[in-house]
């Protein structure tokens, strides 16, 4: 039986950067924005807070370069 720290550590491995990107900059996001919200308390605000992650998350995902993609740059030398 794992642990909850030994599954959270087995499914960050199996992560493509993509995901850890994204995953890492909403993280961040969402705590310092509900860190602030918490003192405003408005459910308006916090609906704000939820889009506003999700689409940090998206853009995160569609910017991160996944290795796989990557060109390797010895393979421009040949011909």
């Amino acid at each position: 039986m794992y642990t909850t720290e030994q599954f959270i550590l087995i499914l960050v491995k199996q992560m493509n950067p993509k995901e850890k990107a994204a995953i890492v900059t909403a993280g961040t996001f969402g705590l310092v924005g509900a860190g602030i919200l918490a003192v405003v308390g408005n459910p308006v605000a916090w609906g704000a807070l939820a889009y506003a992650t999700y689409r940090v998350a998206k853009s995160a995902y569609s910017n991160a370069q996944s290795t796989k993609t990557k060109e390797d740059p010895d393979q421009e030398l040949f011909i």
